[in-house]
């Protein structure tokens, strides 16, 4: 893409700071993208934490059949894709 990319960022320590920004010759200030980001210390929570990002990617798996689901059932006329994975009654 045409523009002048800068990055921005702190030395990181107990927190973190990035700044992308692009500067597009004819259009201007394109697109900027900050993240502020903190050290998550060692707490009585951090079991539940872990498990939690553990399991998103189960999570996420999840959500798309379900939303999958729900599709083949709203719109019939992809029936012979969805036939294939589930078997719906109508």
């Amino acid at each position: 893409m045409l523009g002048n990319w800068s990055i921005h960022v702190d030395a990181p320590g107990d927190s973190l700071y990035v700044v992308i920004s692009v500067q597009h010759p004819t259009l201007g200030n394109y697109f900027t993208a900050a993240l502020h980001a903190k050290l998550v210390g060692h707490t009585s929570n951090s079991l539940r934490l872990a498990t939690f990002f553990w399991l998103m990617p189960h999570k996420v798996a999840a959500w798309i059949y379900w939303e999958v689901r729900i599709l083949c059932i709203l719109y019939p006329f992809c029936g012979s894709v969805c036939g294939l994975y589930f078997h719906i009654e109508q």
